[in-house]
């Protein structure tokens, strides 16, 4: 998941999502330059990120940075935050 620094392009839903292919690779197109954080999550779906920015910002850490410009193409790497964190993360605030 792609994830906007910008605090008023997250409120306007601008993420980005998509899968691994086979060798844990991906490939996200028509991603807009600006300033991220790319997030691996495993057993989460998407909305449930989206909807929630306090979960988001207590998983921020857990992203890498990326600066994008116009027509660039980026590689990171990126660990995978599991299910069960997100879950904690959710717990804790309740």
């Amino acid at each position: 998941m792609v994830v906007p620094e910008d605090p008023d392009r997250i409120a306007a839903s601008r993420f980005w999502t998509t899968g691994l292919d086979g060798s844990g690779h991906f490939m996200l197109n028509g991603v807009e330059p600006g300033k991220y954080r790319l997030f691996a999550l495993a057993g989460v779906e998407p909305w449930t990120i989206q909807q929630n920015f306090s979960l988001l910002k207590a998983i921020a850490d857990r992203g890498v940075q990326l600066e994008l410009d116009e027509g660039a193409k980026a590689t990171a790497q990126v660990e995978i935050t599991p299910s069960e964190e997100i879950t904690r993360v959710i717990q804790e605030q309740e």
